[in-house]
C-alpha cells in the first residue's frame, strides 16, 4: 500500500512544510483502504507509524506546534491509537519537546535494528 523511497522530491517523508494537510489526507485515505482490506499486511502499520513519527519530528524540530496539533487532531482516530497516550502527550507539550525528539530517534534506531526499511520487497 505504501513504499518508502529515499530522495524523492515531494515524498511525504520529506520536510515540505506546505504538505502537512496533504500528508494527513493521504495517510488517512491509505489507512481507511487498509481497514477495508484483509489487514494481513502488518508491515504497512509499522511503516505508517515510522512515517507519521517522521512528520512529528520535523514539526517538533521546527517548533511548529500548529502542525503538531494538526496531525494529532486530523489523523484517523484508529491510526492515532497505534501510538501510546504518553507519546502523544510528549508531542503536545513544549517543555517535553526535546524528550519527544529523542524518543522518536530511539524508535528510528529500533526500526533499523529490525531491518527496516524493506528495500527489496518480496511477498511476506
Amino acid at each position: 500500500l505504501s513504499v518508502y523511497v529515499r530522495g524523492v522530491e515531494g515524498q511525504a517523508t520529506g520536510n515540505k512544510s506546505s504538505l502537512h494537510k496533504y500528508v494527513v489526507e493521504r495517510t488517512n485515505l491509505v489507512f481507511e483502504n487498509w481497514l477495508k482490506s484483509d489487514r494481513k499486511n502488518l508491515i504497512y502499520l509499522i511503516f505508517t507509524k515510522y512515517e507519521i513519527r517522521n512528520e512529528f519530528i520535523n514539526y517538533l524540530k521546527q517548533n511548529n506546534d500548529e502542525k503538531v496539533h494538526y496531525l494529532i487532531t486530523h489523523l484517523h482516530p484508529q491510526l492515532l491509537n497505534l501510538f501510546s497516550k504518553a507519546e502523544i502527550f510528549f508531542y503536545q507539550h513544549k517543555k517535553l519537546r526535546l524528550f519527544a525528539i529523542l524518543f522518536i530517534y530511539c524508535t528510528k534506531i529500533r526500526w533499523k535494528l529490525r531491518n527496516f526499511p524493506i528495500t527489496n520487497y518480496k511477498k511476506l
